[in-house]
């Protein structure tokens, strides 16, 4: 995948699947028009079918949602920085959540939509940081729909 004229497997990690027939019953969902600095503050949704503890590797039929409030930048940087991470190493295109009582995103999550309203994705859950620290102190992390805007319409013009 290119994205602005070259990929960072970090950020660049994504597939757009086009179907050769319409899904009944389906209705799929609008991407925003919101650049990440305007969803700061908002209080957002997501939903995965990730492991509920570590290492649970069966099959899961439920999925399960939650309601994260996305930090600004600054905000993010500090956890960051409480954890002795580089706060300057978080790409643009990145986005924070957190929620009081903690939610985090597990393996099996990555790759979800984060919506606002329902139907308008904002984001894609990309992990939880940092990896090594009390659930509770932890941030979750999505890549910005915004970033991938020129791929994805590129994508959707040559189906």
């Amino acid at each position: 995948m290119k994205n602005n004229g070259h990929f960072n497997p970090i950020v660049d990690d994504l597939t757009i699947l086009t179907l050769t027939k319409k899904v009944r019953g389906v209705e799929p969902a609008t991407l925003s028009n919101k650049k990440n600095k305007e969803i700061q503050g908002m209080r957002v949704q997501t939903g995965g079918w990730g492991e509920l503890v570590c290492g649970d590797d069966g099959p899961r039929s439920n999925l399960r949602t939650a309601t994260l409030d996305v930090l600004n930048r600054s905000d993010c940087q500090i956890v960051l920085r409480q954890h002795n991470l580089d706060e300057n190493s978080l790409p643009d295109s990145f986005i924070c959540t957190k929620a009081d009582p903690f939610v985090v995103l597990t393996k099996g999550d990555s790759g979800g939509p984060l919506f606002y309203k329902g139907d308008r994705v904002l984001a894609i859950n990309r992990s939880i940081c940092p990896y090594y620290v009390p659930e509770c102190s932890r941030v979750n992390i999505h890549i910005g729909i915004d970033h991938y805007r020129n791929f994805i319409k590129e994508a959707l013009k040559s189906k």
